[in-house]
């Protein structure tokens, strides 16, 4: 079947993993003949509203914790109870007659979103009689935000039960609710071979190897941790990959490999799949689609530094399940404990084992799969 009026494919830049699940459904829309539009939904508003929406998020989101926790906790509400929510519904709607405009004059008939905000402008429209099409909303953490939630979504994908089991709490229909996993990009899922990596990469296969991804994590924080691992006099590989944090590889460049440690040190790079698969033990921010793609990878994770609450629920749902261990000590406490983990092949095995129960890596397939299957229930009406 080809779909030939294109699905709205909408996704936020407010971190960058939104963005990330949205291509990862792209591809798969190709792979199916499916026609779509892919769009940054804050490409329709001014300056200003971009700019607060996007800019800050990720400010506070490596900054300021504390003020996470308060928006979070203010905005995980009921949104038919919440005047708060009602408020924040109406400054987004005022800003984006952009993207209504666009729904309007391109008779949108289905909207895949990856964020929470065009799912819910959408609403409205729907309330308002503007918009007459399917929402459909993939959402992108391992536990549930009350923002994703909203009367007219006519399906949701979600990672786990636990999500699925909010939502029903919500009063959304078991029906409606399908357990994909988050969509990630097919290199994820391909089979490398781990030996032939290392050569590729120049790892030193005698040796373990930690992965520190830097992206989102201060950089004084990063300094310090590599700091304690050079300290530690361990024999060991470390990649240190800077990703969107672009003064990270400035403020590390007088650290370089000694006898004990053999230190890469890189920016954004393109095949992180073949890091992920290459290591012992990857450190990382607990963000969803960061995890997910960790998790296709199979490699254990140690998480740090989640942005309250949504990534400390992504990290208690990983532990809970024996995936990865969680800190939010100091950076000498944590090394200690990373350094134990690495060096524990039983507990890193049995992780493995468990990654593999757990793991989602045809997320995307399968919601486009279901997108596609319900356009042939309507076509048969």
């Amino acid at each position: 079947m080809t779909v030939n009026k294109p699905i709205g494919l909408f996704y936020v830049t407010a971190g960058n993993g939104h963005k990330i699940a949205a291509r990862a459904l792209a591809e798969s829309f190709i792979k199916n003949d499916i026609c779509y539009y892919i769009i940054d939904v804050l490409f329709f508003t001014n300056k200003l509203f971009q700019w607060s929406y996007s800019s800050i998020y990720d400010f506070i989101g490596e900054h300021s914790h504390l003020a996470c926790k308060t928006i979070y906790k203010i905005t995980d509400r009921n949104r038919d109870k919440s005047k708060i929510l009602s408020i924040i519904d109406k400054l987004s709607l005022d800003n984006v007659e952009g993207f209504v405009s666009f729904i309007k004059e391109n008779s949108v008939e289905k909207a895949v979103c990856t964020h929470f905000l065009p799912a819910n402008i959408l609403s409205k429209m729907k309330d308002d009689g503007i918009f007459h099409g399917k929402i459909y909303v993939t959402v992108t953490d391992y536990g549930l935000h009350k923002m994703w939630y909203d009367k007219n979504i006519d399906c949701y994908f979600v990672a786990n039960e636990e999500v699925k089991d909010e939502l029903i709490k919500l009063g959304v229909r078991s029906d409606k609710i399908h357990i994909t996993g988050i969509p990630i990009a097919d290199k994820f899922r391909k089979k490398i071979d781990s030996e032939n990596l290392r050569a590729k990469l120049n790892i030193d296969d005698s040796r373990k190897t930690l992965l520190l991804i830097g992206s989102a994590i201060s950089e004084k924080r990063i300094f310090d941790i590599i700091q304690e691992i050079f300290i530690s006099n361990k024999y060991l590989n470390l990649i240190v990959i800077a990703g969107r944090n672009k003064n990270l590889l400035g403020k590390i460049k007088y650290f370089e490999s000694n006898e004990y440690i053999n230190l890469q040190k890189l920016g954004f790079v393109n095949n992180i799949e073949e890091y992920l698969t290459a290591s012992d033990l990857v450190i990382t921010k607990p963000g969803g689609l960061t995890v997910s793609e960790a998790l296709a990878c199979g490699v254990p994770m140690f998480l740090i530094d989640p942005i309250p609450y949504q990534e400390t629920n992504n990290a208690l749902y990983l532990t809970k399940n024996n995936c990865a261990e969680f800190s939010q000590e100091d950076s000498h406490l944590l090394v200690k404990k990373v350094l134990n983990l690495l060096n524990n092949d039983t507990k890193l095995n049995f992780m493995r084992e468990n990654i593999n129960k757990i793991k989602k890596t045809y997320a995307s397939d399968e919601i486009v799969k279901i997108i596609k299957q319900d356009g042939e229930k309507n076509e048969d009406r």
